[in-house]
């Protein structure tokens, strides 16, 4: 089962050759890389081209060599574009200002002579997706909630066993987390933590 961790924005316009800029944009996510070759490169939850793409927006990664730059540099810059399902992959324009739709992999590869490497649910350290199904193998697991009510809003956290190397993920939405419990069956009630105790917890898990 894919969640969706992120909501991209999809009315967001660039100009043409700043598809990173472009996507980081939707995304929300930092910047941090010149191409998006580099960026591609940096994912952490790759998945490739054999693998089918999810049932939520995720982001999906091209190479695309041109000369581009100032001064020119001829190499391969990637390219990048947001999959939306049962509407298409998002992406900048090939020419001009705003922002281009195509129906499938196949017509981005030809319109910007790129080919398609990839699809990951991270972008410069960003997850946007999760498929709460997965478990890795002698990683930890989701085993407890906590949760905290500060100015009105009510945060939850699922954190992981074994302090200090588990995850901690942290939400505001309710169905998001209910989603995550039923994952992970997790039975117990949630614990209410105050203000102060959530930010101690949050560092023992995360070492942050």
């Amino acid at each position: 089962m894919w969640i969706q961790l992120e909501t991209p924005n999809l009315e967001v316009s660039d100009y043409a050759g700043n598809c990173l800029r472009f996507t980081q944009t939707v995304w929300h996510a930092p910047a941090r890389f010149e191409s998006a070759w580099d960026a591609w490169e940096a994912t952490t939850l790759k998945h490739s081209i054999t693998e089918p793409l999810p049932d939520v927006p995720v982001i999906v990664w091209f190479s695309h060599w041109g000369t581009y730059g100032n001064p020119p540099k001829n190499q391969n810059w990637g390219h990048v574009v947001t999959y939306v399902p049962g509407r298409g992959f998002l992406s900048s324009p090939g020419q001009g200002y705003g922002h281009q739709w195509f129906g499938s992999i196949a017509q981005v590869e030809t319109y910007f002579n790129a080919s398609f490497v990839g699809w990951s649910e991270d972008i410069n350290g960003l997850q946007v997706a999760q498929n709460i199904n997965t478990k890795k193998k002698g990683g930890p697991q989701v085993a407890t909630v906590y949760f905290k009510t500060e100015n009105g809003k009510t945060t939850y956290a699922l954190a992981g066993d074994g302090q200090g190397k588990a995850s901690w993920l942290e939400t505001q939405d309710v169905a998001l987390a209910t989603a995550l419990v039923a994952a992970h069956h997790i039975s117990q009630t949630a614990v209410r933590l105050s203000p102060d105790t959530f930010a101690l917890w949050r560092k023992n898990y995360t070492n942050a």
